[in-house]
């Protein structure tokens, strides 16, 4: 028992400081208006293939924005679609104001290829990127323009699934305490690709894609970890004053399948901590696989004191990220999800150590 109770105080430790980061620190901190006077324009670049059932919501979020003028340009990088998204765009282009054009991949394909493309053809310093399933709030264009410096290389959103399979909203809420929290401390582990603003110059200086290309997923860890390395600036945005909502997996199937691929590339991630964090998140709950086993079946009270310590913590940062999110009705799923969790991360860890096959829109996740 004293290796499990020293793995159950680690992690009451990351659970503990990643919401004092998140709710405690990122209440305390505001970014002041520019640090010059000169007035900052953007590129935003959208990624998008086959993108034609769910891009709306982000053409619509555009459209409602009460402040545009920091937008200079926006640039959608077609990534071999066959779908009628370019059709979409198109339509979008030719009724918006905000200077917009379509760009295409021709020889290469994947989003690192993408995105690579759309900071060559940005024409600002600093590029707001978005995957093209994203949405937010009429405000969120007018708070950049209002509090962000523009003095570091890479600002990280909070971003929450608003859409999809219930315990994969849970957890992406949950992934932002995280996210958010663990950089306001300093010790950055995770990026959400959604939604980042980056320093043109620091991209291209380091490209973080150049040794990974053959890794269709990643794009946000492999420009946290190019950009850890190199040094540079790396804050969070106030979950106070942003939140970028998008789409989750629909089905368990598919929630499967995106752990295996976000699972599958940390072999090829130079992030220790990141690593770590989430090697004592899964030997946790596979230790809470053995004390349901122990309560059960030989009537264990230390294994019953580990369950509910264990449960204490989770539903205390679902509930917290939850209601942050104005997204409550999840919590009433925590219960459920507390004691499938562990099941569904044993299942996860036996298909990735079998080298189970993984594919995302189509193509193979590792080539």
């Amino acid at each position: 028992m004293f290796f499990f109770n020293i793995i159950l105080i680690v992690y009451v430790f990351i659970i503990l400081s990643s919401v004092y980061g998140f709710f405690i620190l990122s209440n305390k901190k505001y970014y002041k208006h520019k640090v010059n006077s000169k007035i900052v324009k953007i590129t935003v670049i959208v990624p998008f293939r086959n993108e034609s059932l769910r891009i709306k919501q982000l053409l619509d979020s555009f459209n409602i924005q009460v402040d545009k003028s920091i937008i200079n340009e926006i640039i959608f990088i077609d990534d071999h679609s066959s779908d009628n998204s370019c059709e979409i765009i198109s339509q979008w282009i030719n009724s918006t104001s905000i200077r917009s054009k379509i760009v295409s991949l021709e020889q290469n394909q994947g989003k690192k290829h993408a995105i690579f493309l759309g900071f060559q053809s940005a024409s600002n310093q600093y590029i707001l990127t978005f995957d093209s399933d994203v949405n937010f709030n009429k405000y969120f264009f007018l708070k950049i323009r209002e509090v962000i410096c523009f003095d570091k290389g890479l600002y990280v959103f909070p971003v929450v699934e608003n859409l999809g399979f219930v315990f994969s909203q849970i957890e992406s809420h949950i992934l932002s305490i995280f996210t958010i929290g663990m950089i306001n401390l300093k010790y950055p582990i995770l990026a959400n690709g959604a939604c980042l603003l980056i320093n043109r110059d620091d991209f291209l200086k380091y490209n973080p894609f150049k040794t990974n290309y053959k890794i269709h997923s990643g794009d946000d860890l492999f420009i946290l970890e190019s950009f850890k390395k190199n040094n540079v600036s790396i804050v969070a945005t106030s979950p106070y004053i942003f939140s970028i909502f998008t789409n989750g997996p629909i089905t368990l199937r598919s929630y499967l399948s995106r752990s295996l691929r976000w699972s599958g590339k940390m072999s090829n991630i130079k992030l220790p901590l990141t690593k770590f964090y989430g090697l004592i998140i899964l030997i946790t709950n596979l230790i809470a696989l053995l004390m349901f086993y122990q309560f059960i079946f030989n009537n264990s009270n230390e294994a019953l004191i580990y369950l509910l310590i264990k449960l204490c913590l989770d539903l205390t940062i679902t509930y917290l990220a939850t209601n942050h999110f104005k997204n409550k009705k999840l919590f009433i799923f925590s219960f459920p999800l507390f004691f499938l969790y562990p099941f569904y991360l044993l299942v996860n860890s036996i298909l990735l150590l079998f080298k189970y096959p993984n594919f995302w829109k189509g193509r193979k996740v590792i080539n």
